[in-house]
């Protein structure tokens, strides 16, 4: 699976999906997509005002997550370094964790406490999304 990183990217970089929409001539719905990372599709003319809006090139808009990493086995993985970069954020408590990423409360207690909740991956990319790091940073690799 592809996970678009360019809301991330662009959080880091202090726009907003308005600013990405007016920088990059698009309309708001596209930016909307593009930024949470719903958009399937992407016009080359588009991805390059995108990237160089954000400084980057097109494969660091991007990350492959394995289905096996997204499916089975990497879920406790996930938990540890969740808890790790949450608190690396200031983040210190699963509510703080909750709130900071539009999550539900009993979601963030489970990875918090590191019980062996199977997360979604709208529930990681938002996780990703408010602590300004890759989706991938998430998930440790073995």
């Amino acid at each position: 699976m592809i996970i678009l990183n360019i809301g991330v990217l662009a959080k880091a970089k202090g726009l907003s999906i308005q600013d990405l929409a007016d920088k990059a001539e698009i309309s708001y719905n596209t930016a909307k997509g593009l930024y949470r990372g719903y958009t399937t599709r992407i016009d080359l003319p588009i991805l390059d005002k995108v990237c160089t809006i954000l400084g980057v090139s097109p494969g660091d808009l991007l990350t492959q997550i394995a289905d096996d990493d997204i499916h089975a086995g990497y879920q406790t993985m996930a938990k540890l370094r969740i808890k790790e970069l949450a608190q690396q954020h200031g983040i210190t408590t699963a509510a703080e964790l909750a709130r900071e990423a539009k999550i539900g409360q009993t979601t963030a207690y489970k990875l918090w406490d590191g019980s062996t909740y199977q997360p979604n991956i709208d529930t990681l990319i938002a996780i990703a999304d408010a602590l300004g790091v890759k989706i991938d940073d998430l998930i440790i690799h073995e």
